[in-house]
């Protein structure tokens, strides 16, 4: 059985196709952890926000923001020691720099 021209490149387009969702699932795999921690800071601190007077809130937002920031650290450095990405030091470096911003 012999392949034709456009049947080998419609099977090349396919593994390419099936790499590039690989390579998503991969990288929601590593930001769902994150995304969830943020949820439940921001329910928990909104809802206090709701719930109590708004210095509670703020007191809320003071100690969970960044514990948020510190374990956000701690799961990239973490994440950064069993897999290289090429981009983790300019993400690094954007964090960095939206908290120099921030302050």
């Amino acid at each position: 059985m012999t392949i034709t021209a456009d049947e080998a490149a419609e099977a090349l387009a396919s593994i390419d196709d099936v790499a590039k969702r690989a390579r998503m699932a991969l990288g929601y795999e590593a930001g769902a952890p994150m995304l969830m921690l943020w949820g439940v800071i921001w329910v928990i601190c909104f809802g206090v926000g709701w719930l109590e007077t708004h210095h509670a809130a703020v007191v809320a937002w003071m100690w969970l923001a960044p514990i948020g920031g510190l374990t956000s650290c701690a799961w990239g450095l973490w994440r950064q020691k069993f897999q290289r990405d090429k981009t983790a030091g300019s993400i690094g470096w954007l964090w960095l720099a939206m908290w120099g911003f921030g302050i």
